[in-house]
């Protein structure tokens, strides 16, 4: 009987494992250290750019996040006096600082939508449209609702959907 073959298996195979073991050992993703991660390359972007983030840049980092399954919907600030109010659908999420912060969120839900509505209904449809005041508006959004919170921060706001409507 013919052993050459089955020792030739026996040792591709053995092989086979070493090569995986250090594959999976090389690899593996460091869960420790992505919250440094994320702030460090954060940082990193801002300085190197003006530019605003981008959202799946924000979404891709993100560790933990918090997403509202109800639309705000907001009648925003006339802009000639005599016009009707159009109306600000927002569809928010929030990039959180840790997960500790998801039972606040859900225990003071109705005061961020207090806070949203409060805040956005003093702004006209101008003062939304447009990169630049959508990033104020979530610069502003964010700043009053980290106010309020106890467990952790927001890190950013991210505007899933947002439609200015009759």
């Amino acid at each position: 009987m013919n052993k050459r073959p089955i020792v030739i298996l026996v040792i591709f195979i053995i092989v086979l494992i070493i090569i995986l073991v250090l594959l999976f050992i090389f690899f593996k993703p460091a869960k420790n250290i992505a919250p440094k991660m994320v702030e460090s390359n954060t940082q990193e972007m801002s300085k190197n750019t003006s530019k605003p983030f981008d959202k799946m840049d924000i979404l891709k980092n993100a560790r933990y996040l918090y997403v509202f399954s109800e639309p705000f919907i907001v009648d925003l600030k006339p802009s000639p006096p005599n016009t009707l109010p159009l109306k600000l659908r927002l569809k928010l999420s929030f990039v959180l600082e840790n997960k500790q912060l998801v039972n606040e969120l859900n225990t003071k839900e109705p005061l961020i939508r207090e806070i949203v509505s409060d805040t956005a209904s003093t702004l006209t449809p101008g003062e939304v449209e447009g990169v630049v005041n959508r990033d104020n508006l979530k610069s502003l959004l964010k700043t009053k609702i980290n106010q309020i919170l106890e467990d952790g921060k927001v890190r950013y706001i991210v505007f899933d959907g947002f439609n200015i409507d009759a």
